[in-house]
């Protein structure tokens, strides 16, 4: 077998099956988005002009939502691969009742809203319009997706239930994916341009969510996956982020992965636009931006960006991502923290098998010594052999295991431990150990009774309903999961709905919350970590 197949294969399967996620929660409620158009409460003043909503009933308490407000001109034409432009004033009234557009992405998304370059929109969910004499506090959630995909209206990161049953604002926006928001290091291109939209929704709460009933001086950013790398980038890696937030939860955040510096960026955008039949042209970046988005598309799926990973191991394990620009994004994470620039408040999550949808596009069967030598080559170079002979130190039939153990340990336990442990700040860890009786990933074999990457969602905004289940015990686990999230939000003592108190992480015990029937405070032990430590994150030689 080829030694470029496995790493080419796994990067790809990890886009796949983390864009399948989208597709799983997508359509499991479609008929969410049929909303009514009319507007059911009153007027409020944004800085481009008036929006109304509509009103739900939750937890016996009635919201105030209002859905797809821009925030942000369309970034089509001469605008794409440009940083976005805050949206200019609208005459009359905006009805703000339905998901804005989708950005574009290679997934069938039929059952949500539209795809479109006009895509940077906010939703806001608040428990009281009215004058109150203490304004709430504000979560606000970025989605994942690999940076390939993604979307705001996905049904279960409906804000409803945690906005009504803490009192709190939840806020969520769109933001570019892929080659249209990740692009970089070809003509004059520094990319980041999705995440600079990111920044421009932080920036439009920041200005807006008084009128909403919001405190912007008292938000906590959240993600998971892609959206968790996301906060991890503003929390450390962003100066121009700083001011925006003041607390953070991270869920499955893959930070042992580096992100590009623009070097490594333009290899790949070379490989994009001959892909897209816009390398030997006198202006590429003007060839792009004439292209319609269908080819823009088709362009990210060619086998040729497989092919560009190659000498860039982990570097290039995401195809499109953020870039470390030294401008916007300044440095690798884990260096600033390291250097005392983790100061905020935080809490940090992982589930316990976060790898399986890692490696499950590998081998449809057995992974062989070959394939599990190679990777290890390719991914991590002169150390590849030293780790593979640690994870795997005798001969075995099936190298699957060791490979998802390295990958977990790898990519998110280890490095979010070590994390924890430089904070400058109060941090609370979990694991998510909680195999749900209705899994994310029906399709996916090896996730059956496992807590695989992404099952902690439907818990954590507790939306359920929506995936099917009524287990008592699972409904249970949601309040309880939701009740630490909406106290850390508030900036209360964490204590569960049986009264389990969280205590906050220190190095020496190292207290993680285990979030199970029932849930219980541990000290996981992991030899891996100081081996893995010795090695070193984001490594990006």
């Amino acid at each position: 077998m080829p030694i470029n197949l496995p790493l080419s294969s796994l990067r790809d399967s990890v886009n796949r099956c983390l864009s399948v996620l989208l597709i799983l929660v997508a359509t499991s409620l479609g008929r969410v988005l049929a909303q009514s158009a009319d507007c059911q409460t009153g007027p409020v003043m944004t800085g481009a002009g008036e929006v109304c909503g509509k009103t739900v009933n939750v937890e016996g308490r009635t919201l105030s939502v209002f859905l797809g407000i821009p925030y942000a001109e369309s970034t089509a034409g001469e605008r794409r691969w440009k940083p976005p432009v805050p949206k200019a004033p609208w005459p009359g009234r905006l009805q703000a009742t339905r998901f804005g557009n989708i950005c574009p992405q290679n997934l069938d998304t039929s059952a949500l809203p539209p795809q479109s370059e006009d895509c940077l929109s906010v939703n806001v969910w608040t428990p009281d319009l009215q004058p109150q004499s203490e304004s709430l506090p504000v979560l606000v959630y970025i989605y994942g997706g690999a940076f390939e995909t993604g979307a705001s209206a996905v049904p279960i990161y409906d804000g409803a239930y945690l906005a009504a049953r803490h009192g709190v604002v939840v806020v969520s926006f769109n933001y570019r994916v892929g080659a249209l928001g990740f692009l970089a290091g070809i003509g004059d291109l520094q990319g980041n341009y999705g995440f600079l939209d990111q920044q421009l929704a932080l920036r439009w709460i920041n200005q807006n969510i008084g009128a909403f009933g919001g405190n912007p001086n008292r938000v906590t950013l959240m993600g998971e996956s892609a959206g968790a790398a996301s906060v991890g980038l503003h929390l450390l890696s962003a100066p121009a982020s700083q001011p925006l937030f003041q607390q953070a939860v991270m869920l499955s955040n893959p930070l042992g992965l580096p992100y590009k510096n623009l070097g490594q960026a333009r290899r790949v955008g070379l490989a994009y636009l001959n892909a897209t039949n816009c390398r030997l042209v006198r202006d590429p970046v003007a060839c792009l931006r004439q292209r319609p988005v269908e080819a823009i598309l088709k362009g990210e799926e060619s086998r040729l960006l497989s092919l560009s990973v190659l000498s860039e191991g982990l570097a290039n394990f995401l195809t499109w991502s953020p870039v470390v620009d030294g401008s916007v994004i300044q440095q690798q994470p884990l260096e600033v923290a390291r250097e005392g620039g983790f100061t905020k408040p935080t809490v940090i999550g992982t589930n316990t098998d976060e790898s399986i949808l890692f490696i499950v596009g590998l081998s449809k069967g057995p992974v062989s010594l070959l394939a599990y030598s190679a990777l290890f080559n390719i991914l991590m170079g002169d150390v590849g052999p030293t780790i593979a002979n640690r994870y795997a130190p005798r001969l075995l039939r099936d190298y699957r295991e060791p490979l998802e153990a390295f990958v977990n340990d790898y990519l998110f336990y280890c490095p979010n431990l070590a994390l924890a442990r430089n904070a400058r700040a109060p941090v609370y860890t979990f694991r998510f150990t909680h195999a749900p009786s209705v899994s994310l990933w029906p399709g996916v074999e090896r996730c059956k009774g496992r807590a695989c990457h992404g099952d902690e969602l439907p818990f954590i905004f507790n939306t359920l309903r929506l995936r099917g289940i009524t287990n008592p015990g699972e409904q249970t686990l949601a309040r309880e999961m939701s009740e630490y999230l909406g106290q850390f939000v508030k900036g209360q003592p964490l204590r569960g709905v049986g009264g389990l108190a969280w205590p906050a992480f220190t190095p020496n015990s190292n207290p993680h919350l285990r979030f199970d029937i029932p849930t219980q405070v541990f000290q996981p032990q992991n030899p891996n970590c100081a081996f893995l430590d010795e090695i070193g994150y984001q490594r990006t030689d």
